[in-house]
């Protein structure tokens, strides 16, 4: 892993818990982008998949819940950063080799 993408200072070598750490916090990173991803198809779908009579598809996403999206997108950002402050947290506690 190279951990100098989060780490650049210099001489610091950080040990296998540290490193660890990292790793869980890149892993949760691609799972809230996944997570973000498939969320943001929900209203493609709505609109455009989901059966409705033709030409409906304006309506739809003039009338589409916006506001819920965007709540729904961040809370998946918040919930992500709580996870990885999580992460950070624990490593903080354990004392270093």
């Amino acid at each position: 892993m190279d951990y100098f993408k989060y780490c650049d200072i210099k001489d610091l070598k950080p040990n296998a818990r540290t490193i660890l750490a990292l790793q869980k916090i890149e892993k949760q990173t691609r799972l809230s982008w996944a997570l973000k991803s498939l969320v943001a198809t929900v209203p493609l779908y709505k609109i455009f998949i989901e059966p409705s009579p033709k030409h409906k598809e304006v309506y739809d996403a003039l009338t589409y819940d916006w506001n819920e999206f965007e709540k729904v997108m961040s809370k998946v950002d918040a919930l992500s950063k709580r996870k990885i402050g999580d992460i950070a947290s624990m490593e903080a506690m354990n004392p270093h080799d």
